[in-house]
């Protein structure tokens, strides 16, 4: 939102298993689908929509969209997702995204024990000029 009070709309949460010796990497999908932000904003759906910024110019769905698929039954609560991360994680697990701790913010999902299990590909992969990719 314009007001910088970040809201999750959709989400996805893909598990890459990388065996020990020359056996193949194998995924699963855990998570991919909408989420219902009225756990953080209870009155997202029925705010001022000129509050919102809801980078609909990088997922393609308006604020219309979104209310139609919560309305569908379609969008997942914010704790069923936080849930399934936890439970996803493990001794060798890591999360690894580029920008994730934006997206963890905005999941609020957040602690110690998990940023020592996070890696940001914003800070590996930098630009000549030392900003991020």
């Amino acid at each position: 939102r314009s007001d910088k009070l970040r809201l999750p709309v959709t989400a996805a949460l893909v598990r890459c298993e990388i065996p020990e010796g020359n056996d193949a990497p194998t995924t699963s999908t855990l998570f991919s689908g909408f989420v219902d932000p009225s756990s953080v904003d209870a009155g997202w759906a029925s705010g001022d929509i000129a509050a919102w910024d809801y980078k609909e110019q990088f997922t393609g769905f308006t604020h219309a969209d979104l209310l139609a698929r919560r309305d569908a039954g379609e969008m997942t609560p914010l704790s069923q997702l936080q849930r399934r991360i936890k439970d996803a994680m493990h001794a060798g697990a890591f999360l690894v995204g580029h920008g994730i701790q934006c997206d963890l913010r905005c999941l609020r999902l957040h602690g110690a024990a998990l940023r020592r299990r996070v890696v940001d590909t914003m800070w590996i992969f930098r630009t000549k000029g030392g900003g991020s990719a």
